[in-house]
């Protein structure tokens, strides 16, 4: 596959990657979550071999059921709205990041194996996601309390030299 327009230098591992995982493309499909990209990526290291491939062909390479290969076929075709879509949230200043890209942080990967996150969404300083960091989960709907302590904590990483 040649790469889409407006994809810049990305890989066409990357490129792969974002079609199966993210709904940028057009594919009427459910993208594949973690585990199941991971486990697909164990097969076929280079996920690129699978464009202009047959939903048989896949299920010979991955072991994936026919009609679970057939969906990975339709996510790898929807290349051409992925581009429109990177070349949008790019110009916004929204840059999506693989592991086949420069930048992604193999801690990520090391740490949470299978469950790692296929794609990350960044805004701003890319290599903080490099660095050594805490994150704080909570609830959308935060207390004033809970968000008294997320900025405590905050405060506190930040003063030993964390990103958050």
């Amino acid at each position: 596959m040649v790469s889409p327009m407006g994809a810049g230098a990305r890989s066409e591992d990357a490129l792969a990657a974002l079609l199966l995982t993210t709904r940028l493309g057009d594919a009427d499909e459910a993208p594949l979550a973690p585990g199941r990209f991971w486990s697909l990526v164990a097969a076929v290291p280079e996920p690129s071999e699978l464009f202009a491939t047959t939903a048989v062909d896949i299920a010979r390479r991955t072991g994936l059921p026919e009609h679970e290969a057939a969906g990975v076929e339709r996510l790898l075709a929807a290349g051409t709205s992925l581009a429109f879509a990177l070349e949008r949230s790019e110009r916004q200043g929204f840059v999506a990041l693989t592991p086949f890209d420069a930048g992604y942080p193999r801690t990520l990967r090391d740490r949470l194996g299978d469950q790692a996150p296929p794609v990350l969404f960044t805004v701003g300083a890319r290599e903080l996601l490099s660095a050594e960091s805490i994150g704080v989960v909570g609830s959308r709907a935060v207390t004033r309390e809970g968000e008294a302590v997320a900025r405590e904590i905050g405060e506190r990483v930040v003063r030993d030299g964390l990103a958050v």
